[in-house]
């Protein structure tokens, strides 16, 4: 009689230890496929900032196989080299052929690792231009663009060099209208070297 009482009390105590075993597997399985989904969240993620990061890497290496050619109108006329040593210089329009009020000018530093000059000025002129009287002395900087306002006849502007180097300038207009000069601090002139004429501009002139 007691040898069938611990039989029975075996037995249940080993449904008890199974019933356990189950309840135990209940409850991880849920938790396991939280933690699965929340992994599969973070790879789709992450495959989602590479696609994206990819597709502007490929935007930007098309926008730079094109260079100027997807610009519908090249916004200069003109560009040369100027070697500027660090101090102050004049900028002289002697004449105003078409009466323009005003003329664009943009300074680019050559030694920037910058390799297509035409399409970084090209963005350079789309961007919002440092407005200057005849009056104030503006600070030629790199990657800058200047609306210089104009006179009817002959228009005297000074600048500054801070950092000197030779620098790509781009004009709206052809300097030759204007008899552009600049000349540095002791009067000597400056001169513009490699000059580039550009076709496709619609050569127009404001009154």
């Amino acid at each position: 009689m007691k040898r069938a009482r611990l039989i029975t009390l075996g037995c249940l105590l080993l449904f008890a230890i199974v019933a356990c075993s189950n309840a135990e597997k209940t409850v991880e399985e849920p938790v396991a496929a939280e933690v699965q989904t929340e992994e599969q969240n973070i790879d789709e993620e992450e495959t989602t900032e590479e696609n994206e990061e990819e597709a502007e890497k490929l935007d930007a290496e098309i926008e730079e196989a094109e260079g100027i050619h997807h610009h519908d109108d090249i916004p200069y006329e003109w560009a040369a080299t100027y070697k500027l040593k660090e101090g102050t210089y004049s900028l002289v329009f002697h004449q105003n052929e078409f009466g323009d009020e005003s003329i664009l000018l943009a300074f680019i530093l050559e030694n920037k690792n910058i390799t297509d000059f035409e399409h970084h000025a090209a963005h350079l002129f789309e961007a919002d231009a440092q407005e200057v009287k005849q009056t104030e002395v503006f600070h030629a900087k790199h990657e800058y663009v200047y609306n210089l306002l104009l006179n009817k006849d002959r228009t005297d502007f000074t600048f500054t060099i801070v950092e000197g180097g030779s620098y790509r300038i781009f004009a709206e207009h052809h300097p030759e209208e204007f008899k552009m000069t600049i000349t540095d601090i002791d009067g000597n002139e400056v001169e513009a070297e490699n000059p580039i004429e550009y076709e496709g501009h619609e050569h127009g002139h404001s009154h």
